[in-house]
């Protein structure tokens, strides 16, 4: 087969930072928790490479990927040919708690009671002046 009978697809692959996002999307995964999967430093290098898919990957990366996730067919994910499971298995996956995301809204969360238990304090503060004020009123009306 020559060049120009190849399937327009084939010959030019969706760039690996798609298939990377895919990989993120089946296992219901983010930047971060991919990051932390991988023993990344830190999301950067991955975010990078999700926000401009043409950018590529180190070779030690595709390494860190494939050894991670080994159901993941390792042509397709290199190259685009093929599907993304190996023997054409999909794998069934369940969606996985982000701790990330419960942790961001369990602190909104504890921000609010917070919130909310400051302006009671607030509330019986100005109910104590009030008081105290009253009482000092009365002391010196009934003194004077």
């Amino acid at each position: 087969m020559t060049e120009n009978q190849i399937e327009p697809e084939k010959r030019n692959p969706e760039p690996i930072g798609e298939r990377l996002l895919k990989l993120i999307q089946h296992y219901y995964l983010n930047m971060n928790s991919l990051s932390v999967r991988l023993r990344l430093p830190s999301n950067s290098v991955i975010t990078r490479i999700v926000k401009d898919p043409n950018r590529g990957m180190s070779l030690e990366l595709i390494q860190k990927v494939l050894f991670e996730f080994p159901e993941i067919n390792p042509d397709w994910f290199v190259t685009g040919r093929g599907e993304m499971f190996l023997n054409n298995e999909i794998v069934k996956t369940e969606p996985r708690i982000d701790l990330g995301i419960q942790c961001t809204q369990l602190i909104e969360n504890l921000k609010e009671i917070i919130k909310s238990k400051d302006e009671v304090i607030s509330a019986k503060d100005a109910l104590i002046s009030n008081l105290e004020r009253g009482e000092m009123m009365r002391k010196r009306d009934a003194s004077g």
